[in-house]
Parts: structure tokens; C-alpha cells; sequence
């Protein structure tokens, strides 16, 4: 027989059929008034944050007011206050122009009273003072003129000595200048004439490199016609049998070819050996004008210039490895471009996903009655078991749609709402099931 108990306890318990409640009828309506409380909770959440915002922004009216009211207030007072300092200073100006213009009225009248008792006493005593005062005033001014005149004497006699070791010393540098002027016109002789023999060398040996050339291509044609023609000898074509026998053999080509072969070698070493010898003859006749101070100065340019091209490529090298240290940045700072994007997109897409979502914390948890089989009715109660398999999988199949559409429309209405009050987020519109895989997969992450 069938058992049916919602617990451990009530296995042993016997309920009939019409016990047993419309399961169907009372899970959909359960999903139903959860769906409803859902979207009520989704909609208290939302007027809430409302009503929250209105009564910030209220706050932050009625703020600005008070402080608006209370500044003018304070620059009220602070005007009074300059007002009453400004006109207290004005007085106080006042105050001092009087008192400053009474003091020098004073100070006139005594400066009249002590120039008149200093004329006095000045007349009485000058006087008698006058012809003692103007004999010894004559005589000091006697001694310091002569005591002027020695030491100018004496500087006028130690110029001119100067002046003449002055004059000495410039005819000697004359003479230097004169003798260095003569040896700077050599050497400049000497310079050019040293770079008009370089530039021969140079033309000398482009012309041998040009000729040396010329006779590699001639040497290497007639290596190539001398093969073509020994190939030739020793691999005749066939002949047809009806070929007269009378025609001689080809024995003197090959020898002719030899001949010219080494006439023409002999002529090109010939040729070599006598430019070789003009180039030489040159180099020896050229080699007694040079000078052991100018080749000094060729050694000390040479080495300059090899110095300036060691610093070129030092600075070169630099300047690659600056450029590569660059380019690493770069490539740095646009990965983490590209992965501030990324995180940029999660986080909208998490702040979306949290807006359409309802954060509840309510689990329901849909239970089913156990299902206990006795051993010996196995046999009858398969085909009711299975049914009831069936008919739960179909209502759980129902539910789930159902449960999927109503979300579906609850988000909806969360998403108008949001975009009422947050238009900001709403960078990249994207489907609902689109936003729900992203946020699974960067959860998994």
C-alpha cells in the first residue's frame, strides 16, 4: 500500500486521497502572492531610495538657505564693523595732522630763537678768530698740495717704466706673431698640398678598382666561354650514320682556345704589375713632402674621429634602449587601459544587475511529501509512482516558466524606474539574459 508522510515521523501513518490537498493549485498560488511580495518589496526598495533622495535634496535646500541667510548676516556685520573702523582711523588721522602740524609750529619758533642767540655769539667770536683760522687753514693746504705733487711724481716716473717694458714686450710679440703667421702659411701649404695627393690616391685607386673590376669580368667571360668550350669538346652531340667520313676532327679548337686563354691572363697580370708599379712610383714620390708633424696631427684626427664615432654609437645605443624602455610603457599603460574598460564594464553591469535584481532575503523552499514503497507492492505501485513522476516533473516545469516570466517582467519595471532615477548608469543597453550570463561568469571568476 502507499505511505504518504510530509515527515520522518508520520511513515507509519495511512492517508487516503482525499486527504491529500490540490498540490498544483497551492504551489502556483504560493509562487503567485511570492512573485506579488517580490515586486512589492522591489517597489518599496525603489520608493524608498525616493523618498531618501527628495529628503536629501530638501536638507541640501534648506542648508544652502540657512547658510546663504547666515553669510549675508556675517558680511552685514563685517561691513559695519570697516565702517566703524574706517571712521575711527579717519578721526585718529585727524587727531595726529593736528597735533604734528602744533609740534612743528613749535619747533619753528625755537629754531628762529637758537639762530638768532648762535648769530650773536657768532659775530662776536668771529671776529677774532678769522685771521688766526685763515693763516693756519693756508698752511695745511700747503703741505697737502706738496705731499700730492711728490706722489704724483712718483706714479708718472713708475708709468713711464711701464710703458717702456709695455713697448718691449709688444715688439716681442710682434715678432712671435710675425714668425707664427709664416709657420701657420706653411702648414696650410703643407695641408693642401697633402690633400690634393689624397684626393690623387683616391682618383688612382677608384681607377684601379674600376680597371680590377673590368678585368674580373673579362677573366670570368673567358672562364665561362673556355668551360663552354671544353664542354663542348668532350661532349659532342651524336652523330647520324649518314655523315660522310671524309670531314677532319675537332683536335685544334681547343688548343686555339688555350692560347688565347693564356694570352689574355698574361696580358691582364702584365697590366696589373705595371699599375701596381705606377702607384708605387707615385707613394714614394709623394712620401718625402710629408712631414712628421703634419702625419702627428693626420694620427691625432684619426683619432678623433674614431672617438666621435665611438660617442655616435654610444649615444645611439642610448637612444634605441630609451625608445624600447618607451615602448614597454606604452604597451603597459594600454593593458591597463584596456583592463580599467573591463573593469569599468563588470561593475556596470554588477550596479545594473543589482537594480533589476531584488535584494531579498527571503528562500523558499518548495517541500514534497516523502514517498515511501513497500517491498511487496512494488509490482502495482510502479505505474502510480511513475505517473506521480511525471505529473510533479510537468508542475515543476510550469512553475519554472512561470517564475521565469514574472522576474522577467518585474525587471522591466525596476529598469524604468531606475533609468527615472539614475539615468547615468545606463551607458550600454544590453538583454536581460545577456547581463545575467556576464555576471555568473565574472562570479565564477
Amino acid at each position: 500500500d502507499l505511505k504518504v508522510g510530509f515527515f520522518n515521523t508520520d511513515h507509519a501513518t495511512q492517508t487516503d486521497s482525499s486527504e491529500i490537498l490540490p498540490v498544483k493549485e497551492l504551489s502556483s498560488d504560493t509562487q503567485n502572492l511570492v512573485q506579488i511580495v517580490k515586486s512589492l518589496q522591489v517597489d518599496f526598495g525603489f520608493l524608498k531610495q525616493l523618498l531618501q533622495l527628495k529628503f536629501e535634496d530638501r536638507l541640501k535646500e534648506e542648508s544652502l538657505s540657512l547658510f546663504t541667510v547666515l553669510h549675508d548676516r556675517i558680511m552685514e556685520v563685517e561691513k559695519h564693523h570697516q565702517r566703524n573702523e574706517d571712521h575711527m582711523r579717519k578721526c585718529f588721522y585727524q587727531q595726529l595732522a593736528d597735533a604734528i602740524a602744533i609740534l612743528k609750529g613749535l619747533y619753528k619758533v625755537e629754531a628762529k630763537n637758537v639762530t638768532l642767540k648762535d648769530v650773536t655769539t657768532w659775530e662776536e667770536g668771529s671776529l677774532a678768530k678769522e685771521t688766526i683760522a685763515a693763516k693756519l687753514i693756508l698752511e695745511k693746504e700747503n703741505l697737502e698740495y706738496k705731499l700730492e705733487v711728490e706722489k704724483l711724481v712718483q706714479i708718472i716716473s713708475e708709468l713711464e717704466e711701464e710703458v717702456r717694458s709695455n713697448i718691449n714686450e709688444y715688439s716681442i710679440l710682434e715678432d712671435e706673431y710675425i714668425s707664427l703667421k709664416e709657420k701657420s702659411e706653411k702648414d696650410h701649404r703643407t695641408i693642401r698640398k697633402l690633400m690634393n695627393a689624397s684626393e690623387r690616391l683616391r682618383e688612382e685607386l677608384d681607377y684601379e678598382k674600376s680597371v680590377v673590376q673590368e678585368m674580373r669580368l673579362r677573366s670570368a667571360k673567358l672562364k665561362e666561354l673556355t668551360q663552354a668550350h671544353w664542354s663542348s669538346v668532350s661532349k659532342p652531340p651524336p652523330r647520324p650514320l649518314s655523315r660522310p667520313p671524309s670531314k677532319p676532327p675537332p683536335a685544334s679548337r681547343p688548343a686555339s682556345a688555350q692560347s688565347a686563354a693564356t694570352s689574355m691572363a698574361t696580358s691582364i697580370s702584365s697590366a696589373e704589375s705595371r699599375k701596381s708599379r705606377a702607384s708605387k712610383k707615385t707613394l714614394k714620390e709623394e712620401q718625402p713632402e710629408v712631414k712628421p708633424e703634419l702625419l702627428v696631427q693626420v694620427e691625432a684626427l684619426k683619432v678623433i674621429v674614431d672617438n666621435e664615432k665611438k660617442k655616435f654609437e654610444r649615444f645611439r645605443k642610448e637612444a634605441d634602449r630609451i625608445n624600447r624602455n618607451w615602448e614597454k610603457r606604452f604597451l603597459i599603460l594600454r593593458n591597463s587601459f584596456h583592463v580599467l574598460k573591463d573593469e569599468m564594464f563588470t561593475r556596470h553591469t554588477l550596479f545594473r544587475q543589482f537594480a533589476v535584481l531584488a535584494d531579498t532575503s527571503f528562500n523558499y523552499i518548495r517541500l514534497k511529501p516523502l514517498i515511501v514503497q513497500s517491498k511487496l507492492n512494488l509490482t502495482g505501485t510502479t505505474s502510480s509512482s511513475s505517473d506521480y513522476y511525471r505529473a510533479s516533473s510537468i508542475d515543476n516545469k510550469t512553475n519554472d516558466a512561470i517564475s521565469d516570466q514574472v522576474p522577467f517582467q518585474i525587471s522591466a519595471k525596476g529598469k524604468i524606474l531606475f533609468f527615472f532615477l539614475f539615468p547615468f548608469f545606463f551607458f550600454e543597453t544590453e538583454p536581460h539574459s545577456v547581463a545575467q550570463a556576464r555576471v555568473s561568469a565574472v562570479a565564477s571568476a
